[in-house]
């Protein structure tokens, strides 16, 4: 009655392996946050950029682009993908 093998036909992933994908994840982050820091210096060192994307109308697009994208992104995520 309680003789059933639970981890039959799972395959599971060597430290190895586990090792090499966090190391991919940990390479994109850093690809990111370098490149988010470069725009953020070409644009800070430009005072016409930084006039361009603080002052007006743009000020408000600036401010409110990332909230407009976690709500239109958060349904795609949550979308059951198609087979």
């Amino acid at each position: 009655m309680f003789d059933m093998d639970l981890d039959a036909g799972r395959q599971w992933r060597t430290a190895d392996a586990i090792n090499a994908a966090m190391l991919r994840v940990y390479n994109y982050m850093m690809l990111a946050v370098m490149t988010s820091g470069l725009v953020a210096m070409a644009i800070a060192s430009s005072v016409p950029m930084m006039h361009f994307l603080f002052t007006g109308a743009m000020k408000y697009v600036v401010m409110f682009a990332p909230l407009v994208a976690i709500f239109l992104i958060t349904p795609a995520l949550n979308a059951e993908p198609s087979r």
